[in-house]
């Protein structure tokens, strides 16, 4: 037997996958394969590192809604539902399954026998000994040819089955393109939105900073303040003032950005966006590690290639065995048209055609054919430790960045109530402006620091999502264009 294409798995099977996936491979070409195949020993642990044995199963891709509905965004959502609609590199990976729909179909035909038609006509003048000089004849010819070639060692269904593997492999291909977009555009979103909120808290901080400057005008008036003292108040303000300008204008990069995912010419006009950055949606569930083996369409398209490999190598073996092919055929021939059915000849053939020597060319494929398997079963295990590690790392990320949003919190308590000591202070008479203006700096660098680390625990968050793998589209569509023919 030669390994078909492996379906997905039902939910609670996703722990016993990669044991599935090893006797697939270690059974396939049983009927021309002596040797087993060497599958990459993968101990996938229990649980991620710090987490209990998940006892509750986790939602897989075949039933998950689009991980971008956990944030209650709806911007959000239709920045996203559009890039999915318009991206070119997602069309481009469509027209690609469509290719290899054809492949499959074409493979399947080798199941069925070839017939050929032929009808002719001919008139023919021929020279002749006198008195007849010359003669004219007419031939009409009809006949239908059929061959078949016997599929006795699997070749042609491993043929099948290897392109069915190969359209599958395509098929998660998109997922992936499309999982990786999804990322890619809410983090784009996300930009556009921390820079409006950027731009906001500058603004405030620019109200700030110039109604410090009126009130140290005033003390100077009075003695109680120096020029020195408005001029670096004007520093912070002017400092600001520049970083707000380079808000404004990494939006409009980010806009930029934007529009090219969906597919648009490029332009910096303003999207529909909100100014202030959403909440952290809950974690969500981990599941166990073996999970990602179904969740993740990279390493589902990595399996998919092995076992595509793998009914290769048998087609290879099957190829030096002999084949047998049988052939028929009735014609039709005669003189005269009305006379065409007078008379029916008819053939009937089998031969059995095995190689001799070819030099050890067909030696050769199978051992390429070994070889590239041996490729794709490595590609498939890094794929599944590529895919563990990122888990493994968004997480480590977003739990270190949350302490540090608490560690900014504290710092950012501290010295508010610094710049309230150093102002009493300043108001009394017994400490200069310069701390006034630290402490001041110094709060504002928290606030603007506060703001870039919570949109950074986002993007941890959405590369969560994305690690994890799960649904972009409707489920209909992936049974469409991932179910292997019959």
């Amino acid at each position: 037997m030669t390994l078909a294409p492996l379906p997905f798995c039902p939910p609670r099977a996703a722990g016993h996958a990669l044991l599935g996936f090893t006797l697939s491979l270690t059974l396939a070409g049983c009927a021309v394969r002596s040797s087993t195949v060497d599958v990459p020993d993968l101990a996938l642990p229990d649980a991620y590192h710090g987490e209990e044995a998940a006892t509750a199963e986790r939602a897989t891709r075949s039933d998950a809604p689009p991980w971008w509905t956990t944030f209650p965004e709806p911007t959000l959502h239709n920045a996203i539902e559009q890039v999915l609609a318009g991206n070119l590199s997602l069309q481009q990976a469509e027209a690609r399954i469509r290719q290899a729909e054809a492949a499959v179909r074409q493979a399947r035909s080798g199941w069925l026998p070839s017939i050929d038609g032929t009808i002719g006509a001919s008139r023919q003048r021929t020279a002749a000994p006198p008195p007849i000089n010359s003669q004219t004849n007419n031939s009409y010819q009809a006949s239908v040819s059929a061959a078949y070639e016997v599929d006795l060692w699997g070749r042609v269904r491993a043929g099948r089955d290897a392109a069915q593997a190969e359209r599958a492999a395509l098929a998660n291909d998109q997922q992936a393109i499309g999982m990786t977009l999804a990322a890619t555009t809410a983090e784009e979103w996300l930009n556009i939105v921390y820079q409006r909120a950027r731009f906001d808290l500058l603004a405030q901080q620019i109200e700030t900073q110039q109604q410090l400057i009126e009130i140290v005008r005033t003390r100077t008036v009075v003695g109680a303040a120096t020029a020195l003292d408005v001029e670096q108040q004007r520093q912070q303000l002017e400092s600001l003032e520049g970083e707000q300008t380079l808000a404004r204008a990494q939006e409009a990069a980010a806009t930029i950005q934007l529009r090219a995912l969906r597919g648009e010419a490029p332009s910096p006009e303003a999207l529909d966006t909100p100014r202030a950055l959403p909440a952290l949606p809950a974690l969500p569930a981990l599941g166990v590690p073996a999970d990602i083996l179904l969740d993740r369409p990279d390493v589902h398209a990595a399996m998919m290639r092995a076992s595509a490999a793998d009914a290769r190598v048998t087609q290879a073996v099957a190829a030096r065995l002999p084949s047998l092919r049988l052939e028929g055929s009735v014609s039709l021939q005669s003189f005269e048209l009305s006379e065409l059915f007078s008379d029916v000849f008819w053939s009937i053939a089998a031969s059995i055609t095995g190689p001799i020597f070819d030099g050890g060319r067909r030696a050769a494929e199978v051992r390429a054919n070994e070889a590239a398997l041996d490729e794709r079963l490595l590609a498939w295990a890094d794929a599944v430790v590529v895919a563990l590690g990122e888990v493994e790392q968004a997480r480590a990320l977003e739990a270190a960045q949350t302490r540090y949003l608490n560690d900014l919190a504290a710092q950012t308590e501290t010295a508010r109530r610094t710049l309230e000591l150093a102002a009493s202070q300043y108001r009394r008479g017994v400490a200069d402006y310069l701390r006034v203006m630290t402490a001041i700096a110094t709060l504002q660098q928290l606030e603007q620091a506060t703001l870039a680390a919570t949109r950074q625990q986002l993007v941890y968050r959405i590369q969560l999502h994305r690690a994890l793998g799960g649904a972009w589209r409707a489920e209909e569509e992936l049974a469409q264009s991932t179910e292997p023919d019959a």
